[in-house]
């Protein structure tokens, strides 16, 4: 007897590359099977992707420390998340400069433990502009680009 599988999935734009993600799936005794927490309780999969510059690069980040993701919503006002993946834990470093490199919050500079983690910048007090926020953690550093909308 062969077996029939539904997946359900949802395709997200993360750090500039597609990522399908499974939502749950479905085999033919019609028992569903969650796959969200399997996702979330593994350490992400870093594969090479092919960029437009045609420089294979790791995805989502270059290093295996961590994973930094796209901030959601993008463009915000004034409230968005930042979003990060520690596969150990550390010592993390974020922080949020403006177009022309001033440091305009520093948002963590403690040890973390490894882990999914959210945190929330509020840019209400700050102009309309691109605005950049970068998050250190050990030897690698990684910048990320929002967008704040008046």
């Amino acid at each position: 007897m062969n077996k029939v599988i539904l997946v359900i999935s949802a395709v997200l734009l993360v750090a500039g590359v597609f990522v399908t993600l499974p939502l749950f799936a479905e085999n033919n005794s019609h028992q569903k099977e969650s796959i969200i927490e399997e996702l979330f309780s593994k350490p992400a999969k870093r594969q090479p992707v092919q960029t437009q510059s045609g420089i294979a690069m790791n995805s989502p980040a270059a290093n295996e420390d961590f994973v930094l993701f796209q901030n959601y919503p993008n463009p915000f006002n004034p409230e968005t998340n930042i979003v990060f993946d520690l596969q150990n834990g550390g010592h993390v470093a974020l922080s949020v400069y403006d177009i022309v490199g001033h440091r305009v919050d520093v948002l963590l500079n403690r040890k973390m433990s490894p882990g999914v983690h959210v945190v929330q910048f509020d840019g209400q007090n700050l102009p309309s502009g691109i605005y950049f926020y970068r998050m250190k953690v050990g030897k690698y550093m990684q910048v990320r680009k929002m967008d704040l909308l008046g």
